[in-house]
């Protein structure tokens, strides 16, 4: 599906799940707008986001459910993932 994102990333427990979506988007939105501009809605994202956090165990099964979506456009794992 071209209209979603999918990122997996180790947060520390200190930090609000909320405030990491938020620069991810905010950082992704600065990008997007300047390389293709702002969209017509004035945003890239939904009001809605899903947020959560998963076992260290379920990581494995995660990147291969990620790595697995049709025609993805970008694929980028740490070497340790690889």
């Amino acid at each position: 599906m071209p209209n979603h994102v999918h990122v997996l990333i180790e947060v520390p427990d200190t930090e609000s799940l909320d405030r990491v979506s938020g620069n991810l988007k905010s950082y992704g939105s600065r990008r997007l707008n300047k390389a293709f501009g702002t969209p017509v809605s004035g945003t890239w994202w939904t009001s809605g986001c899903s947020v959560c956090c998963k076992p260290t165990e379920s990581v494995p099964s995660l990147i291969e459910y990620m790595k697995g979506q049709h025609n993805p456009l970008v694929v980028w794992l740490a070497p340790e993932f690889e």
